[in-house]
């Protein structure tokens, strides 16, 4: 039997009534639901089982479109899905649920891991539907970003094709740009390795010969991790020879935290397109602000910074696909400085470096490049400034001895960090 558009409509409106709670309130689900009991009622609401919901015969792999569903209230601009639901979570509204349902061809249920959401901009809160064929039900998880599938894929697949309900509430838009079953050959395999910075990231990466600590890395630890760096548009993208081979645009001209916080999380076009390039082309991604980030003149600028660095982590935990590494500034010239501006970026260096930034978000980490430059926290006159064997005059770009130190120390975390992950 085939189940009408208004019955799914109907199905996912009553899911909704229940999932209210643990969104609006932030918690997580404990487990699959399969029934979903009415509010207010000792009923519990059958949902349409797997086998009635009709499929189409378009789904040839395991990547859709957003626009890609087979059945809906979502909207499609291009290639994708528009999820614009009226649900507010805080009271009384219209009620009205955004949802589809896709479908994918699951030729080896055994070889995937994950379902990874690519949203451009995500809903306030949505749940995922697995369709488990051999108990003919539906298992609900709130999610965020992606969901790991079970061990066994077989039970929620059906002469090779699975379906993934998707239902959104809140007041917010989303635009899903693809949803991808995930195989284990595109897990956590990283190997592509890029760094955008600016001038000293320049002479760390080439002073600092960053490739060749890679190479040697690779040959000692029989890896094949491979590194490239985009500086100023001018010096534009370099590959794992150190070959320029174009530039990514002029919006890498811009790194201080201000414009790292409009890469991962504006809605511009300059800056999706930079966003969208990146997280296309590369797999561990790194990037960094210059010394002139590490005047922080009062409180409320630090406070600020953990403001932007907060809603890029929020990014980052939608992609589970990438391993982020967040990277402190570079310490100030004694002569460029004062004793509590260089305090305060001691201070913000140790925040993205502490349990409290990183603790619960396994595919971000840190490199503390601005310790490794500075003179120790030590209440000297110098203390959190450049240090005097890395420095000369009043620049405060470090000197080749600087440089060799942060690229040793910046290769070896980078590798260590993507073999982990």
């Amino acid at each position: 039997m085939t189940v009408s558009r208004f019955a799914i409509s109907v199905w996912l409106s009553l899911l909704t009534v229940s999932v209210l709670a643990a969104c609006g309130g932030g918690a997580q689900s404990t487990g699959p639901i399969s029934q979903v009991p009415l509010a207010n009622t000792s009923e519990s609401f059958n949902l349409p089982v797997p086998s009635e919901i009709a499929r189409g015969v378009s789904a040839t792999d395991a990547v859709r479109d957003g626009a890609g569903f087979t059945t809906g209230n979502a909207t499609v601009d291009g290639t994708d899905g528009v999820y614009s639901p009226d649900w507010p979570v805080s009271g009384p509204g219209n009620r009205q649920l955004a949802y589809a349902v896709y479908q994918f061809s699951v030729a080896d249920p055994a070889g995937y891991t994950q379902l990874q959401l690519d949203w451009s901009s995500s809903p306030e809160c949505y749940w995922l539907g697995l369709s488990n064929y051999v108990s003919n039900t539906w298992e609900w998880h709130e999610c965020s970003g992606s969901l790991a599938t079970p061990a066994n894929l077989a039970p929620y697949t059906d002469s090779g094709d699975m379906l993934v309900a998707v239902a959104a509430i809140g007041e917010t838009t989303g635009r899903l740009v693809t949803m991808t079953l995930e195989g284990t050959t595109s897990g956590h395999n990283l190997t592509d390795m890029f760094f955008l910075h600016h001038s000293t990231g320049t002479g760390i990466v080439n002073t600092g010969d960053v490739r060749g600590h890679v190479a040697t890395y690779n040959i000692t630890n029989g890896t094949s991790l491979e590194f490239w760096d985009h500086g100023y548009e001018g010096n534009g993208l370099l590959n794992a020879d150190g070959v320029k081979v174009g530039t990514y645009g002029e919006y890498t001209n811009y790194t201080d935290p201000p414009d790292l916080h409009n890469l991962w999380t504006s809605d511009e076009a300059g800056w999706v397109d930079l966003r969208t390039t990146i997280l296309a082309n590369h797999e561990v991604i790194s990037f960094k602000s210059c010394y002139p980030a590490s005047n922080i003149p009062d409180e409320s600028e630090l406070e600020w910074r953990k403001t932007m660095y907060r809603n890029m982590r929020d990014f980052f935990d939608t992609r589970p696909d990438k391993l982020f590494i967040v990277m402190t500034m570079p310490p100030l010239n004694p002569a460029a400085t004062n004793a509590g501006n260089a305090s305060r970026a001691r201070q913000f260096s140790n925040w993205l470096n502490s349990a409290e930034y990183l603790s619960g978000h396994p595919n971000v980490v840190c490199f503390d490049l601005f310790n490794v430059l500075a003179h120790p926290d030590d209440a000297s006159a110098e203390a959190n400034m450049l240090r005097a064997d890395y420095r000369a005059g009043g620049d405060s770009h470090p000197t080749a001895p600087g440089y060799t130190a942060a690229g040793a120390a910046l290769a070896e975390f980078f590798c260590d960090s993507a073999a982990a992950y």
